[in-house]
C-alpha cells in the first residue's frame, strides 16, 4: 500500500479472528473482542462481565446508558482497533463525546491531544 492508499477498516459485520462478542445497535451488530473492549472501556467491561454466558451487549434505547447509533459506534471501533482510522476535525467530537460516555479516558486524551496539536480560532469541542 503506498502512502497515498486510504488503510481498509474492519467492517465488523461477520465474525472474524476470535471475536467473541456482538455490540447490538438498534440497526446493526458488529463483532468484536471482548478483551479489546475491556482495555478501552472499564463501563463496557463490567457491562461484559455481567453478560455471563451471553455473547450479545445492547448499545441502543434498551440500554440508556449504553446508547448509541451504529455510525457512531463503528466509527468507534474503527477507531480504537487497527488499523486505527485517525482521529480528524470531522470526528474528533463526536468520538471525544462517546468516549465521554463510555467511560473511555485514553480515547478522550487522543481527542485532547488532536485538539491541542491541530487548534485553530475556531474549533471548539463540547463534550
Amino acid at each position: 500500500m503506498s502512502s497515498e492508499e486510504t488503510p481498509e477498516y474492519p467492517t465488523f459485520n461477520e465474525e472474524w479472528e476470535f471475536s467473541d462478542l456482538v455490540l447490538k445497535t438498534n440497526s446493526a451488530s458488529y463483532h468484536v473482542h471482548k478483551a479489546v473492549i475491556s482495555m478501552w472501556s472499564p463501563l463496557l467491561k463490567n457491562q461484559i462481565l455481567q453478560l455471563g454466558d451471553d455473547e450479545e451487549l445492547e448499545l441502543d434505547a434498551t440500554n440508556p446508558e449504553l446508547d448509541l447509533g451504529s455510525d457512531d459506534l463503528l466509527q468507534l471501533l474503527q477507531t480504537i482497533y487497527p488499523p486505527n482510522k485517525p482521529i480528524s476535525e470531522s470526528n474528533c467530537e463526536r468520538l471525544a463525546t462517546i468516549g465521554n460516555k463510555l467511560h473511555m479516558f485514553e480515547l478522550i486524551r487522543r481527542c485532547e491531544e488532536y485538539l491541542i496539536k491541530n487548534r485553530t480560532p475556531t474549533m471548539v469541542i463540547f463534550y
